[in-house]
């Protein structure tokens, strides 16, 4: 494998989406072992394993760096789709036909 950047810490719950989920810059965790509520957790500490895309989750390959790569790129698009939909519902505004069927 190359020596390009790698991101170790691989969401499987995009960071965009639990930040609608926050109180003051924090969201409250559920250990479902445990059931029991935890300290709430900032979005960045939270639904993340090391290497998660790799074909071995926790060992990394280039399979998993492709794959963090192509979802980094998709949820930074999706995203901004995302937020601004969530705006219009918040404002009560319309949601147009390009927030629904956006094209990647």
């Amino acid at each position: 494998m190359s020596q390009k950047q790698v991101t170790k810490k691989q969401y499987f719950v995009p960071q965009f989406y639990l930040k609608k989920f926050t109180n003051k810059g924090t969201v409250s965790v559920l250990d479902m072992k445990q059931a029991k509520l935890l300290k709430s957790r900032s979005p960045k500490s939270i639904c993340w394993e090391s290497f998660y895309n790799s074909q071995k989750t926790g060992i990394r390959d280039e399979f998993g760096d492709r794959m963090e790569k192509a979802f980094q790129e998709l949820e930074s698009f999706i995203g901004g789709k995302y937020n601004s939909i969530c705006n219009n519902i918040l404002g009560s505004q319309q949601i147009t036909d390009e927030d629904i069927y956006c094209q990647y």
